[in-house]
């Protein structure tokens, strides 16, 4: 398998999807937003309790689950100034979707054999009803993108060569 940068068909590719990410909600891309909890009880408990506090407390409003990836990046974009966190929060948040778009064009897979069908399913990961507007690159919902990565994982062919090992 070639490296990723190795391949300019995929760069092309990726270049296409980053694109019509961008396009599907180009408001939140540019001006950031806190949604649900994102805002509400994660970066507000970023912002006003310590880093032990923030990351090992469990929440009565979450109906006590520990969910890891907003915390961190809670964490993080309580870090910058209030004009740019809610930026952050986007950008950490799509980092998982990206991610996927790795582990689609870069791994030998077992569920995908060709470019085209790993197109296919690239597309399918960005226009499925689970990626509405509404859980759109938020830090509370990433879990999805997060359990498409670990079945793509789950269906790699070579699990030592994830993406940046040739």
């Amino acid at each position: 398998m070639k490296r990723f940068y190795q391949d300019k068909t995929y760069i092309f590719f990726l270049i296409i999807l980053l694109t019509v990410s961008y396009l599907r909600s180009p408001d939140i891309f540019n001006d950031g937003r806190f949604w649900g909890e994102d805002g509400s009880l994660y970066f507000q408990n970023a912002i006003k309790n310590s880093f032990f506090d923030n990351f090992f407390q469990i929440y009565t409003p979450t109906s006590g689950y520990y969910n890891l990836f907003p915390r961190i990046v809670a964490l993080v974009s309580s870090s910058f100034a209030l004009e740019v966190s809610a930026l952050i929060n986007v950008y950490l948040s799509f980092m998982p979707l990206i991610y996927i778009f790795f582990l689609i064009f870069y791994n030998d897979s077992y569920l995908f054999k060709n470019l085209t069908q790993r197109f296919l399913l690239s597309i399918l990961v960005i226009t499925c009803p689970t990626f509405v507007p509404e859980v759109w690159v938020n830090s509370v919902n990433a879990q999805i993108y997060l359990s498409v990565s670990a079945l793509l994982i789950l269906y790699a062919k070579n699990n030592n060569n994830l993406i940046f090992n040739s």
